[in-house]
């Protein structure tokens, strides 16, 4: 991200594009949507005359739709081809689901199994319905020790999702915790 650091720190006129907008968290908030563009968060404001991206974790610098091309690039270090609809507005509900995953993201690289847990019990309230959290959750409830919960968390995602790509990988792993609650028992 070094290319956004050289860039200019002055607060011009908020249309202005490369340039910072100052007092952009006093802008009217219902014209103030997330972006959820791969790879980094941005904001839009709604302006009447035009909208105007954002990125709010470098000082509310202004950006183009080329410097967020630029911007995905970087971000993913590879060559992702830019699609305008990266720039399209996203719900509250998405915004809260990319925190938690980036959240959970962080925790599993620190190998903080129970509060990636606790990240996705709370991803399953927001979508009940997405059995890859059901997955995820019996895969770090296994991690955590909770065999049983973890074993009834991935016979639910075999039941539901017979043909996910990972599904010979999940029954084995469901079978190694029948084996191993098989152990205790006896």
């Amino acid at each position: 991200m070094a290319y956004l650091e050289a860039r200019p720190r002055v607060y011009p006129k908020p249309a202005e594009k490369g340039r910072a907008v100052k007092g952009a968290g006093r802008l009217p908030e219902s014209l103030i949507v997330g972006v959820g563009m791969p790879g980094h968060f941005l904001v839009k404001y709604l302006a009447p005359e035009e909208e105007i991206i954002i990125d709010p974790f470098h000082r509310g610098i202004i950006l183009s739709e080329e410097e967020c091309a630029d911007l995905l690039t970087r971000s993913s270090g590879e060559a992702i081809p830019f699609q305008p609809n990266y720039l399209a507005p996203v719900a509250k509900k998405q915004i809260l689901t990319r925190m938690l995953n980036n959240l959970r993201s962080i925790y599993l690289s620190r190998e903080d199994h129970h509060r990636a847990l606790g990240i996705a019990e709370r991803l399953l309230l927001i979508e009940p319905h997405d059995h890859r959290n059901v997955r995820d959750r019996g895969l770090l409830r296994l991690r955590v020790g909770d065999l049983k919960g973890a074993l009834a968390d991935l016979e639910m995602y075999l039941a539901v999702s017979p043909h996910a790509p990972d599904t010979n990988a999940i029954y084995h792993s469901a079978e190694a915790i029948r084996q191993r609650l098989g152990e205790q028992v006896s």
